[in-house]
């Protein structure tokens, strides 16, 4: 099978050109950042080693995103993937906090990692209230051969 990335294979998808690196980052913007973990060889021992992860955080824009929300919203594909959040995203039609991407087996545990307010701010929406709930958003990234 001929494998590659839809433009390369002549497949348009959408009204809109790809950017010049036809990746996320052409989005005026658009913010990611991504960490990779990996260390150890040899078998597998749990607890111990070799690591083989990342993470990778995604913010829509440079500002405050907790005040300054982006419309969202979501869409299952084959229903194996999981989407941390994706219910709240739904129900305010908005997202106030970065995407981070990770691997199956790693949701929960970046579901925990992020400080309450992810860019460092405080809780206080626009209208003065105090809010200390943030319901991450967390997706699995499936694996590509």
């Amino acid at each position: 099978m001929n494998e590659g990335i839809t433009v390369d294979l002549g497949i348009a998808i959408g009204t809109l050109s790809p950017g010049p690196l036809n990746a996320i980052t052409d989005v005026e913007g658009v913010r990611v950042g991504h960490v990779t973990l990996n260390r150890g060889e040899g078998k597998l021992q749990p607890g111990e080693g070799p690591v083989r992860t990342g993470v990778t955080a995604i913010l829509p824009h440079g500002g405050d995103l907790w005040n300054e929300k982006v419309p969202a919203a979501t869409f299952v594909l084959n229903g194996t993937g999981e989407m941390t959040g994706s219910i709240w995203i739904e129900t305010q039609g908005a997202l106030e906090v970065p995407i981070l991407l990770t691997n199956t087996m790693n949701v929960g545990r970046v579901m925990v990692a992020p400080e309450p307010v992810p860019d460092g701010s405080n809780c206080t929406d626009v209208d003065g209230s105090d809010r200390y709930f943030v319901t991450p958003s967390i997706w699995m990234t499936p694996r590509i051969r």
